[in-house]
């Protein structure tokens, strides 16, 4: 019957108070934000929201009269995690508004910050006038909003450069030389959130200058030769000794492949034991790296190292290996990276033992420095 539904009525009319309309949620850490559009109804004295399946609640009282200006409301102290909110509104008897319901919404914390990184750099030059280029890697995170870059200047003041998520290349022309540059991101998980994350810890930027003009000399092709005939001839301004010119008296440059830096034993020739090739300069106190670029035929040898030693000449080997380097590493590495602990001599070049059909054969030297 149409009547019977008045029995769950009690004789009384079922109220329902104007409850907030638009909700709009703004996650933090550990926090969370509502805010929306008040109804009409002046009755409403206060919000509720429920989370945890009904088991974490928080109210807002509604102060007389100031309905439309109670737009909202914050919650603290939540744990991170994903969560689903319900949220009426009460009048003064506690008849309660329809209700809205919220899935999905994260809260921020310690997890997420632990999984943050600072941006990546895809390279990084320092010219001879010391200018330092920055070439940062394309974002593929979309709630990174900036990176903070942080510096020293010539004149010794303390800089911040601030480069938003569309930026991938800056400068700094007054950096003070030897100081460190760090740098740090930042983010927002949504676009509105209410807290700015940033990495725990800034990155040291990896500054290294090439200084091999400065120091080094004939260290690409064409490289030059002390002689002018034969295929095999001593290379200008480097220092070989005896076992390497085990051909008609020379060797260390080749004219293969555009000529190259090498050594050849076997196929009639000599064998090479302790064959150095390598060039004496005076380095600051300082960390420094040294390439070698390998051609196309660039090692058929089995035990040629890249050597970094205080003084003006390679030692021998001792065994397998090479007593008080600096640095050293197989060829086949390509580099090694030494500190220089005060100014003073370096011997840079290349150490060899060979036996046999046997040959190594480099296109390249560069000498950097670092700085950090």
């Amino acid at each position: 019957m149409d009547t019977d539904y008045r029995k769950f009525l009690e004789g009384k009319e079922i109220v329902y108070p104007g409850g907030p309309s638009d909700v709009v949620v703004s996650p933090g850490y550990k926090r969370v934000q509502f805010t929306w559009t008040p109804g009409t109804d002046p009755t409403v004295s206060k919000y509720m929201i429920y989370w945890n399946n009904y088991t974490d609640s928080v109210s807002f009282d509604v102060p007389d009269g100031k309905l439309e200006q109670f737009t909202g409301g914050e919650i603290s102290n939540i744990a991170e995690g994903t969560y689903f909110f319900t949220i009426y509104a009460l009048d003064k008897q506690n008849n309660k508004s329809k209700t809205i319901i919220i899935n999905n919404v994260n809260v921020y914390g310690d997890l997420y910050l632990g999984g943050l990184v600072n941006r990546t750099i895809k390279s990084t030059d320092l010219d001879t006038d010391n200018v330092i280029k920055v070439t940062f890697n394309d974002l593929t995170d979309s709630t990174n909003i900036s990176t903070e870059v942080n510096y020293t200047s010539s004149s010794g003041e303390k800089k911040i450069i601030s480069l938003g998520p569309e930026q991938s290349i800056f400068s700094i022309s007054d950096w003070q030389v030897g100081t460190s540059v760090v740098y740090r991101s930042s983010y927002k998980p949504q676009p509105q959130s209410l807290d700015t994350f940033y990495v725990h810890s800034y990155d040291t930027l990896q500054i290294k200058q090439d200084i091999t003009a400065q120091y080094l000399k004939n260290t690409s092709q064409p490289f030059l030769s002390v002689q002018s005939n034969n295929r095999f001839r001593d290379p200008l301004y480097w220092i070989v000794n005896a076992p390497v010119q085990n051909h008609n008296n020379m060797g260390g440059w080749g004219s293969d492949n555009n000529t190259v830096l090498c050594m050849e034993s076997g196929w009639g020739a000599s064998d090479i034991i302790n064959g150095k090739i390598y060039q004496s300069v005076v380095l600051p106190a300082g960390i420094y790296s040294f390439l070698a670029d390998l051609g196309p035929y660039g090692y058929g040898s089995s035990l040629v190292r890249i050597v970094a030693k205080e003084g003006t000449t390679l030692p021998d080997f001792d065994g397998d290996q090479v007593p008080g380097a600096l640095g050293i590493a197989d060829l086949a590495l390509k580099s090694i990276t030494f500190v220089v602990p005060q100014a003073g001599p370096v011997a840079l070049g290349f150490l060899v033992k060979m036996q046999g059909n046997q040959y190594w054969r480099v296109t390249g030297v560069r000498l950097l420095r670092h700085f950090k």
